[in-house]
């Protein structure tokens, strides 16, 4: 008899499908939370416990470790469970997929090959799937063991566990447990962390776009995923958004004004911010001023900051048929290959040392927000919300951004490091964009081909506009240079103007002598040929030709006089700048010598105090040692003794605080680590703040070393401090309630110094490194203080910048220190 053949399937083909397919934990996750998204969840839960056991109601209830992911999608039924779920590759969003037709939740499924169940086991080796659906009382569950899938036995001898328990009409969703962790260490530590970080790349970054809400919780505590939310939002200099609606691209880019700061951020502060970039915009703009970098003022639109603190907006569009280069074949003739409409944006971020943060009150620190910013930096592709591997992770440069950083073609365009991105594309509107089965990628093909165009000449319109604005902002600053080169305040150069009217002056009166002479002559000729009886036309035309020669010269010495007269007007205006200029050199030249010779006397006591305070102490100790060689001494002496050493101590830091700053000392350079420098200015000046109940908080957001002189530094630092500590106790006087903080904040090579206080008086806000610049009253100060700082920073190669941003009385107030020239290089 004939027997009945058919094939049949060894269990290890399973495993092998699984391993293949799911490249990592990650990948894993990911594939169960989009088999929560098909079934139109609104939600996934995942919760970790690597500790703890799963609760009795589960089958494998024995065993420490388990991860859980719940939904409240549709569930299924038994009917859907051993017709679809439990036969491997069987997938009926395939045919869906295909033919476009929609789920009830208007969603088109992610998954196609039936395969995504398999995830489970790269995670885990005990599996139990509970599910329901809402017009049943029962809830479905199975649980089997990836061990069993051995290849010692047939796919259809593995074991199944099923079990029904009660639950109300109307209740839905799914449950996955999962025990017997293949790799606990994954799950805990920095392991966690990474898994984290990594997850939270696959799930569309603005939080309020996402179709569905993933939660995430460890032992019960929820673990935040990482999200590009309002608030990092808010901190982008840079915004570049692309829509393709699949005839045209739309790009639209806004820049903030940050975004022009580089490393000159004095120019930036002082010229750039100061107008909000009016100036230079104009210039941008402007075709004949700046002919080879201009942006045109059709695509152009100034902001002016108004909007979100954007500097302009910049807008073009492309066809299609400009961009696209590959096509196939439909019916009998040859078309562009169209990937279907897709949009995408891009967040440029500073996460430079100098970074101003917007958002204070949100971010804990700078440190935390380069931390979420770098969490996330890359573009990715996502389709109805979930990343598609590999773009945009592990450092994939799909745009090649840095490919044209190296190569210089984009000296000043995007950079891979400082940028968060999405591409969002759709099953419904980009099925032509298939996956790999491996989910590593899109297959290659012409739609894929086009796809890519698109998003790369986004790139290269973004890269244009900041190559173009970045150049034009340094050609503007040589026009401003060279617009600077005639008188601009200079005391020397208001002499040289007045020395070269007058060498002008002095070859002018030669000539208007010498046009005197002839006119004379000319003059006298034409009289005599005039009364002569022998007056012809010959005579006539030659007199005529005199006087045109004459005429000739005089017009020539008219234009020298005429630049004489314009030169001449301006010397007023020198002589104007020259008088009060040294009118004020002799009063400073007088408060400076009054200062010399404070300095010379303070030089001379720090040496006489200090040996003063010796003796002191000295003579204290024997004292002390005396008496306690006595009977029955009042405890009150030995307080005073107490008393007299401590004095003698406190009066010694003083000194030895104040040492480092004489002449003696001053060009003595070293290394000084900025974070112990602070922590011992900081100890120093703890007894004053204590006074008036305030604080001094420090955050070292990246430490540095500066190769200076301690005793200059110390000065800086005094200046700034002791005028917070001013301010601050004036402010504390009309508000008891006030309490005093001074803020210090460094990062890589710059140092911000502010403090809670009103701010810099607006009216001398712009000369507040000026000498005598001052709004202390008359005898409390003689606004030398920034001066003495400006200097000395100076000539440490360094800078101080009085910052454009404004605390809530509208005052400006941080003080920014760029001691980049004077940084020691690990």
């Amino acid at each position: 008899m004939q027997e009945n053949l058919h094939f049949d399937i060894s269990t290890s083909v399973i495993k092998q499908l699984g391993e293949q397919l799911i490249s990592d934990e990650v990948t894993a996750i990911m594939e169960l939370i989009k088999n929560s998204y098909d079934a139109e969840a609104d939600w996934v839960k995942i919760d970790i416990d690597v500790n703890n056991c799963l609760t009795n109601d589960f089958h494998f209830n024995d065993v420490k470790g388990y991860i859980l992911l719940e939904d409240n999608g549709e569930g299924m039924s038994l009917s859907d469970i051993s017709s679809r779920w439990l036969v491997i590759s069987f997938s009926a969003k395939r045919d869906q997929k295909e033919s476009g037709t929609y789920n009830e939740g208007k969603r088109i499924p992610l998954g196609d090959k039936g395969l995504g169940r398999l995830s489970t086991q790269r995670i885990g080796k005990q599996i139990e799937i509970v599910t329901g659906v809402a017009d049943e009382d029962i809830y479905h569950s199975l649980a089997y063991n990836w061990d069993d899938f051995d290849g010692t036995r047939k796919l259809s001898d593995v074991q199944v566990v099923y079990r029904t328990f009660p639950k109300k009409v109307g209740l839905k969703g799914t449950k996955v447990a999962i025990t017997s962790l293949n790799n606990p260490t994954v799950w805990k530590g920095e392991a966690f962390d990474v898994f984290r970080s990594e997850l939270s790349k696959m799930i569309f970054p603005v939080k309020e776009n996402r179709p569905f809400n993933v939660r995430l919780s460890v032992a019960g505590q929820k673990v935040d995923l990482d999200s590009l939310n309002e608030q990092l939002r808010k901190q982008a200099i840079g915004e570049y958004k692309l829509r393709y609606d699949g005839k045209k691209l739309n790009i639209e880019i806004l820049l903030k004004l940050n975004k022009l700061r580089g490393n000159d951020s004095s120019f930036y502060e002082k010229t750039i911010i100061s107008d909000n970039g009016k100036a230079f915009f104009e210039f941008l703009t402007d075709k004949q001023r700046n002919k080879r970098e201009f942006l045109d003022k059709v695509q152009t639109e100034y902001l002016g900051q108004l909007n979100n603190g954007y500097f302009f907006k910049y807008k073009t569009e492309y066809h299609f048929e400009k961009i696209a280069n590959n096509s196939v074949i439909s019916g009998d003739i040859l078309i562009l290959a169209n990937p279907g409409i897709f949009d995408g944006e891009i967040l440029e971020y500073d996460i430079r040392g100098d970074v101003d943060l917007n958002e204070e009150e949100y971010f804990d620190s700078v440190g935390e927000y380069k931390r979420l910013v770098k969490n996330q930096v890359g573009v990715r592709i996502f389709r109805d919300g979930f990343g598609i591997k590999p773009y945009g992770l592990n450092n994939n440069d799909w745009l090649q951004l840095s490919t044209g950083q190296t190569s210089g073609a984009s000296f000043y365009g995007l950079r891979p490091g400082n940028i968060i991105g999405y591409i969002s594309i759709s099953n419904k509107d980009n099925l032509s964009l298939t996956e790999k089965t491996d989910r590593e990628g899109f297959v290659e093909s012409p739609y894929s081909q086009n796809f890519f165009l698109i998003t790369k000449k986004f790139v290269s319109e973004i890269n244009l506009v900041l190559e173009r604005a970045k150049r034009a902002l340094n050609t503007y600053k040589s026009v401003l240079a060279d617009s600077k080169g005639t008188f601009q305040g200079s005391t020397t150069k208001a002499i040289e103007g007045v020395n070269a009217v007058a060498e002008q002056s002095k070859n002018t009166l030669p000539i208007i002598e010498e046009l005197q002479t002839d006119l004379s002559s000319i003059s006298k000729e034409v009289k005599q040929n005039i009364d002569s009886p022998l007056f012809n036309n010959q005579n006539t035309t030659s007199a005529d030709l005199k006087v045109v020669s004459f005429l000739h010269k005089a017009e020539n010495t008219l234009m020298q006089v005429e630049k004489a007269i314009k030169s001449s007007a301006e010397l007023d205006n020198n002589a104007d700048f020259i008088a009060p200029q040294i009118n004020l050199l002799k009063r400073q030249l007088h408060d400076f010598s009054e200062l010399a010779g404070l300095g010379l006397t303070a030089e001379a006591w720090s040496h006489e105090i200090l040996n003063m305070l010796e003796r002191i102490s000295s003579q204290t100790n024997d004292i002390e040692k005396r008496l306690k060689m006595l009977k029955n001494i009042d405890s009150v002496i030995y307080i005073y003794i107490e008393y007299v050493k401590s004095f003698v101590q406190n009066l010694r830091i003083q000194v030895n605080h104040f040492s480092p700053s004489l002449r003696y000392n001053r060009e003595k350079k070293q290394e000084i680590k900025l974070s112990e420098f602070i922590d011992e200015s900081k100890t120093f000046f703890v007894s004053k703040f204590t006074k008036i109940n305030g604080e001094i908080k420090v955050s070292i957001s990246e430490d540095f070393k500066v190769k200076a002189n301690k005793g200059k530094l110390t000065q800086v630092f005094d200046n700034i401090l002791l005028n917070s500590e001013y301010w601050l106790r004036k402010k504390q006087l009309s508000d008891k309630s006030f309490l005093p903080i001074v803020f210090i904040e460094v990062d890589s090579h710059l140092i911000k110094i502010w403090d809670n206080g009103s701010g810099i008086d607006e009216t001398i806000a712009e000369s507040i490194f000026q000498p005598f610049t001052t709004s202390k009253p008359v005898g409390e100060g003689r606004g030398l203080g920034l001066y003495i700082v400006e200097q000395i920073i100076e000539s440490m190669g360094g800078e101080i910048t009085l910052l454009h941003k404004r605390n809530t009385e509208n005052r400006r107030y941080i003080f920014q220190i760029n001691l980049e020239s004077a940084k020691v290089n690990p």
